[in-house]
């Protein structure tokens, strides 16, 4: 059965990257087409199923509004677990280091 959750239903492409286990994954395609759902979702599926856990993920972006947005986004998916998840920017993250 397709992955769902609240409003997201998974296209069979969809489904197997957010079930795919914990290993390098490269989403390919165009503006508007679920990249960033489908990469939040896969870190629920991957929390949910402990696999992996919320203090050992790490989610960087490029920009501080995507930070922003991305962050927002992720709370209303997997919910106060997402307060664990080191969210930042490339530069942002580097500089902490």
């Amino acid at each position: 059965m397709p992955y769902s959750y609240g409003n997201f239903k998974a296209s069979q492409s969809q489904d197997e990257a957010i079930k795919r286990p914990p290993s390098p994954l490269m989403l390919i395609a165009g503006a508007g087409t679920g990249k960033t759902s489908t990469l939040l979702h896969r870190i629920r599926h991957l929390i949910n199923s402990k696999t992996i856990e919320p203090d050992n993920t790490l989610l960087l972006t490029f920009t501080d509004k995507t930070t922003s947005e991305i962050t927002n986004r992720i709370k209303e998916i997997i919910g106060k677990s997402a307060d664990k998840i080191t969210i930042s920017t490339f530069h942002g993250f580097c500089n902490t280091l």
